[in-house]
């Protein structure tokens, strides 16, 4: 789709979006007035609730265009308070809008609350891909995103780029972004993370840069042994290393779910 008509796509729906708020508005004075005439007393309205509730609705549904509208409206009303509960997706879907038209502070609000729900989640979700599509936009612009989350942005990168190196999906791997990705989360560790090494082998790996996954794959070894690790681990790596060796990339079964339940 040609920039004209993505520009002409979203007056459209800010037209159609402000029509529906002035139709709200409109009902609502309605209401004030019979409530007048009928009590003597305007009744009240919680406008954060409301606001809450319509913006809830609209990530629910995907409308994402018509929710960063929603916001951008809630920030002149009042200094714009973050809706809790609406996941990492909505999250860091809001952030990127918001950061795009220029709203800064909100957008690191959101970007924050995406990293927050991230990190509550037991697995890094594998099995959505628009889901990692948008951590590969948001991971693009981390040099925009404060520096208060470095932990944060490394687990992203690190969990990114293991799906893009060793996902069983081949449309979900994508070699030379997972080398990016994997490379920037080594960098932040100085190179002395077993974990993140051991990622950046794999995405090597994926883009046949054998030579360089070995000997990651053999640094990152040789730090769990010096450390005394559990074996069992050592052993899962040295199994990929193997891999390696005989110019074949690893493909991590634990993605199988997602690869299962596609149409």
């Amino acid at each position: 789709m040609s920039t004209s008509s993505t520009s002409l796509q979203r007056q459209i729906y800010r037209v159609l979006y402000f029509v529906g708020i002035a139709a709200f508005l409109g009902a609502c004075g309605l209401g004030f007035f019979y409530a007048l005439s009928s009590t003597g007393h305007l009744p009240s309205i919680d406008l954060s609730a409301t606001h809450a509730g319509y913006l809830r609705s609209l990530t629910g549904q995907g409308e994402y265009e018509q929710a960063i509208n929603q916001v951008e409206v809630a920030r002149q009303l009042e200094p714009y308070r973050l809706v809790d509960d609406l996941g990492a997706k909505a999250y860091g879907m809001l952030a990127l809008g918001l950061m795009e038209r220029g709203h800064r502070r909100e957008a690191e609000m959101h970007f924050a609350a995406m990293f927050a729900e991230l990190e509550k989640t037991p697995e890094f979700p594998h099995d959505d891909p628009e889901l990692l599509d948008m951590l590969s936009r948001v991971m693009n612009m981390s040099d925009r995103i404060s520096r208060k989350t470095p932990q944060q942005v490394f687990l992203v990168l690190n969990n990114l780029a293991w799906l893009r190196a060793t996902h069983l999906d081949e449309s979900i791997r994508n070699g030379q972004e997972a080398v990016k990705l994997a490379e920037r989360a080594d960098e932040l560790t100085g190179s002395s993370n077993p974990i993140s090494l051991d990622v950046l082998a794999a995405a090597y790996a994926e883009v046949g840069n054998w030579g360089a996954a070995m000997r990651v794959a053999r640094q990152a070894i040789q730090i769990l042994e010096d450390a005394n690790v559990d074996p069992q681990t050592v052993n899962e790596l040295k199994a990929r290393l193997s891999l390696y060796e005989q110019k074949q990339p690893y493909r991590d079964p634990s993605t199988a779910s997602s690869v299962n339940s596609s149409p």
